[in-house]
């Protein structure tokens, strides 16, 4: 499904907007291969086609193979994670047999804060310890503000000038600008902003009265800024000092009144609304370009650069400059750009074939998965899926007639 846009420059475009009705997007039915798999249609019979009024991914029965029998059931009943670092998934051993495999995977812990090693115990699943590896960054663990009293004491930070808290991305105490009292505002030099603690909106290093301060972003979008009175609307605009500060302006009437003496922004009056935006040029709304806009010396005049993305299929690099990655990094910079999506690695499970015949390859998220395949030749220490004859009894005298068949039975 789309959500029809327009703007002033390109025109009408439609960005995909995800529903219970249109859960992935698609071109052709190749691009369903991985929704497919991520919804487990192999086990109901159903398979996966796109469907070309919502360009969506949509999941219809099987008519090709009418002998199919859903095997979910058989699938809970079998498939038991060996231990609780274990994820199991079931799945076909071979396209139209009913014969079940469990596909076993690593489970992965992540509780994305800074400050701790992640890890898992077979016994008792995910753990995370902390580690003091960044020095103040990670200095005491903490969940709440209250954690943190006694260690901000132990620091005098309010010697400082600072207040202690509880960083909830790192996991850890840190601090930030405290009360501005006239002493602190005499103290609290800087040279960069990497020398001032963090605040609400962020804070920087600014220039005082010819002397560099800290001091606090007062905003960090317009919605921050509450206007006045209703004959005028609030801004959050950079000084000349480098803050973020709230101002007041008018409503405007024309889009001269919306100058922000910026060339790299197109200056639009809401004339509805008296509101205005200050949209950025050079922007060419594909997803495998950057885009960059550079002003003249006078800043009158602007030059539009926008070079390709380089991608990668490392998730560890994702976040880095290319130019600034090492020789060895830069031999994995492998992936493509797909102007749907962006930057992957891949796009159907044919590239993502390591030549190992014990592992099962596909394209999950547009990353490469290899999975180790569970079987008699590929693995034969299985452990950790224990059936009870009761349990097969039960399942077999309520969903098995006939000629059906048992993972390992023949007939």
């Amino acid at each position: 499904m789309y959500e029809n846009k327009c703007n002033n420059k390109d025109g009408c475009f439609y960005p995909y907007k995800k529903s219970a009705k249109c859960q992935q997007q698609c071109r052709l039915s190749l691009d369903c291969a991985e929704w497919a798999i991520e919804k487990k249609l192999s086990t109901t019979c159903e398979i996966a086609v796109c469907d070309e009024k919502t360009t969506s991914c949509v999941a219809i029965k099987d008519t090709n193979n009418q002998s199919c029998k859903p095997v979910k059931e058989l699938c809970d009943l079998t498939c038991k994670p060996y231990n609780k670092c274990d994820t199991v998934s079931c799945d076909r051993k071979a396209p139209g047999s009913n014969e079940i495999s469990c596909v076993h995977t690593a489970m992965v812990c992540n509780d994305n804060k800074d400050c701790t090693d992640d890890s898992c115990n077979k016994e008792t699943g995910c753990v995370y310890t902390f580690n003091k590896k960044n020095g103040n960054k990670c200095s005491q663990y903490c969940e709440k503000d209250s954690e943190c009293t006694a260690w901000g004491i132990n620091n005098k930070l309010e010697d400082k000038c600072e207040l202690p808290y509880c960083n909830t991305y790192s996991g850890s105490c840190d601090r930030k600008v405290g009360p501005q009292t006239q002493k602190c505002k005499e103290t609290n030099q800087c040279e960069t902003a990497n020398d001032c603690a963090t605040s609400k909106f962020g804070s920087t290093c600014c220039v005082n009265n010819g002397q560099k301060k800290c001091c606090e972003h007062k905003c960090r979008t317009d919605s921050d800024c509450v206007p006045r009175n209703d004959k005028e609307w609030g801004y959050c605009r950079k000084n000349p000092s480098g803050q973020n500060e709230c101002i007041n302006k008018p409503k405007c009437e024309g889009n001269e009144g919306c100058d922000d003496k910026n060339p790299c922004t197109r200056d639009i009056c809401m004339k509805d609304y008296g509101f205005c935006k200050n949209e950025p040029r050079c922007v060419d709304h594909t997803e495998c370009t950057e885009d960059i806009c550079i002003p003249s010396s006078d800043k009158k005049t602007y030059t539009c650069s926008n070079p390709v993305k380089s991608c990668t299929n490392d998730k560890t690099l994702l976040d880095k400059n290319f130019d600034l990655l090492t020789k060895e990094q830069k031999t994995k910079w492998l992936g493509q750009c797909s102007a749907l999506t962006g930057c992957v690695s891949c796009v159907v499970n044919a590239q993502c074939d390591d030549n190992k015949g014990c592992t099962e390859d596909s394209c999950v998220n547009q990353f490469c998965v290899n999975k180790p395949i569970h079987n008699q030749w590929c693995d034969p220490k299985l452990e950790g899926q224990k059936i009870t004859v009761q349990a097969l009894d039960q399942f077999i005298n309520k969903n098995l007639k006939g000629g059906d068949t048992l993972p390992g039975q023949r007939n």
